[in-house]
């Protein structure tokens, strides 16, 4: 009973003390867990959060160490288990980010508090993290916000160590960072930034640039986080004794077997990228093809567009703290220029940015700090918060560059899969149009047989060949009546284009319309709280009646595959190419060390919530 009794306590003392402060940021995070709940529901994919939703599928069961071209694993599995916990769904691959990107708030409120010293200027930064459109709309199946929760925790957890001189916090520190690399590989950017920022701290507190204490505490943090990389050098060294290749990444750095694995990766859009350090600096780079912008200042847009206030006040505030508060300039350098330097330089992907936002967060918050003093007695302080809040809400509703859209209405995927829940039976076959990005039907029907449509002429010619007895099964078919449906590319494949019109012709003439989903109308602005009108018709779905052979459904059962992985990790379907003998002793550990990491995010979320009720 003293657990639950301390835990009661500490809640009437949130409730009832005079201080509102964790009030006030308990009510933040309820409302930012709601805000991210319903973009988790309502936002549209797009081919990398539907190829990542699909990878997690039986992640867990499968054995594996990593995805091909991650190198990393935790998210998959974590992944995975909300999916045995919510269903394989839409807000069950994006659950993760629910979660992260609310409990971001927290340790964004907790590490401006260490840098100001003010309740007032932390929970500004907190409600600038609930609200900010751009990590709202990455609120995706996508391993970036969780990513960010490791690293800052990880941050904030190294500062107070080496402050206080806990050792533990900075083992802590180094397990939270090694659970962030076994998350996204970027995350190695922001371990020079740990060395760096720890040496400017020795240096003010000892006058020394170096010492004894210095190298102890950063090897502590070094070999632990270490220890989570471990899984994907296992499974690198493991795979090239078996089969003489890499993975994705491991081969575009290492190059060892580079000519055998081309066979399974030259196709990645990433395959031979190269860092483009001179278009960062002075434009025309080869990341940007379409544009003489230096890559730096494109790269930049990503935060303006999506979050115009956190991106102006934010480096406004940088300069008003380069004389008020260097401490934080020196940090924000620190943690900010090689990871944005690299990326900028290499890939130009607005997910891979939420760092260079939620380090600007702190100083927006003081910016806005002061302007709240300054027109102190003209407006009260609490009208400006709710014009903010409402600021956002209406932002949400824009159509933004760089980000997914629109947050107020479901997206067409998320209404079929929803339609499929509730109206396709278990043992149908849903044939899809081949103009459909292979991704989003795969995703979409991933617990159906489903077939694409280039397969129909096929099981449809060589009944006779299938064993098995003629039975009555109902067929589904799915049309992209926009002729276009994700994959960008079939208005110059006029041929392709007409031979789904004739199979669509065909289902017209033998089945009835079911249900017609409309998509999003990109080009508009969706208002909160109203009624929203969708955009044109997207997918139609018609149902008809097939005699055909039961083992129709195994036939379509084994085309379930997704680039180089059958769904599921069913061997059934098709062999799993970065497959080695799993029962080798550095393979189980390399397990053992997975099992690890998922106890530890359950500890570090605990933890974090200890922290906050603590610290005074």
């Amino acid at each position: 009973m003293g657990i639950v009794d301390k835990g009661v306590d500490n809640i009437f003392e949130i409730l009832f003390s005079k201080d509102k402060t964790r009030l006030y940021l308990l009510f933040l995070v309820i409302v930012g867990f709601i805000i991210r709940v319903i973009a988790a529901l309502n936002l549209d994919v797009h081919a990398d959060d539907v190829g990542h939703a699909i990878y997690a599928i039986g992640f867990l069961d499968s054995g594996k160490l990593e995805i091909y071209h991650q190198s990393a694993s935790l998210w998959h599995l974590v992944t995975d288990i909300f999916y045995t916990i919510f269903g394989i769904t839409q807000f069950g691959s994006r659950f993760a980010a629910v979660l992260f990107g609310t409990f971001t708030i927290i340790i964004i409120f907790l590490l401006t508090y260490e840098f100001f010293r003010d309740k007032r200027i932390s929970l500004i930064a907190a409600l600038l993290a609930t609200l900010s459109p751009f990590l709202i709309k990455n609120t995706l199946a996508e391993q970036d916000i969780m990513t960010m929760f490791f690293v800052l925790s990880g941050i904030y957890l190294f500062i107070l160590g080496f402050k206080e001189n806990k050792t533990k916090l900075i083992a802590y520190s180094g397990i939270l960072i090694g659970l962030g690399i076994m998350t996204k590989l970027y995350v190695f950017f922001f371990i020079p930034g740990i060395y760096i920022y720890a040496t400017y701290l020795t240096k003010k507190n000892t006058g020394e640039i170096i010492n004894k204490n210095l190298i102890k505490k950063l090897l502590l943090f070094t070999l632990l986080a270490f220890i989570f990389f471990l899984p994907a050098v296992i499974h690198n060294y493991l795979l090239y004794q078996d089969k003489g290749i890499l993975d994705f990444q491991f081969t575009r750095v290492f190059g060892l077997g580079e000519e055998r694995a081309a066979k399974f990766y030259s196709w990645d859009a990433g395959w031979g990228a190269k860092a483009d350090f001179k278009g960062f600096f002075l434009g025309n780079s080869i990341q940007l093809p379409w544009s003489t912008w230096p890559s730096s200042i494109w790269a930049l847009t990503f935060i303006l567009y999506n979050d115009p206030l956190v991106f102006i006040l934010g480096f406004f505030g940088l300069i008003l703290l380069f004389n008020r508060n260097r401490e934080y300039v020196i940090f924000f350098l620190s943690f900010v220029f090689i990871p944005f330097f690299y990326l900028a330089s290499i890939i130009l992907l607005s997910k891979h940015y939420i760092f260079l936002l939620v380090f600007l967060i702190p100083s927006a918050a003081f910016s806005l700090d002061l302007i709240f003093k300054k027109i102190k007695g003209a407006v009260k302080v609490k009208y400006i918060v709710i014009a903010l809040f409402l600021f956002y809400i209406i932002f949400l509703g824009f159509k933004i560059p760089h980000t997914h859209n629109h947050f107020y209405v479901e997206s067409a995927i998320g209404e079929l899969m929803d339609f499929k829940e509730k109206n396709i039976e278990d043992y149908s076959l849903v044939v899809a149009d081949g103009r459909i990005y292979r991704g989003t039907f795969t995703w979409a029907l991933n617990d159906k047989y489903y077939l694409e449509s280039n397969y129909l002429s096929e099981i449809l010619n060589n009944q006779d060949k299938l064993p098995g007895e003629v039975v009555d099964i109902p067929v589904y078919y799915i049309e992209c009546v926009v002729d276009d449906c994700g994959w960008g590319t079939i208005k110059d494949q006029p041929e392709f284009n007409k031979t789904m019109e004739d199979i669509t012709s065909f289902f017209k003439l033998k089945s009835i319309e079911v249900k017609t989903i409309k998509n999003k109308d990109n080009s508009k602005y969706y208002f909160p709280f109203f009624k929203q009108n969708k955009g044109e018709d997207y997918y139609r779905i018609y149902k008809t009646t097939f005699r055909l052979k039961s083992t129709t459904l195994d036939f379509a059962y084994s085309t379930h595959k997704l680039w180089l992985y059958p769904v599921g990790y069913d061997e059934k379907i098709s062999p799993i190419y970065d497959n080695y003998n799993k029962y080798q002793f550095l393979h189980k550990f390399a397990r053992l060390i997975q099992y690890m990491a998922i106890t530890l995010i359950i500890i570090s979320i605990i933890s974090l919530l200890v922290i906050l009720v603590k610290r005074e």
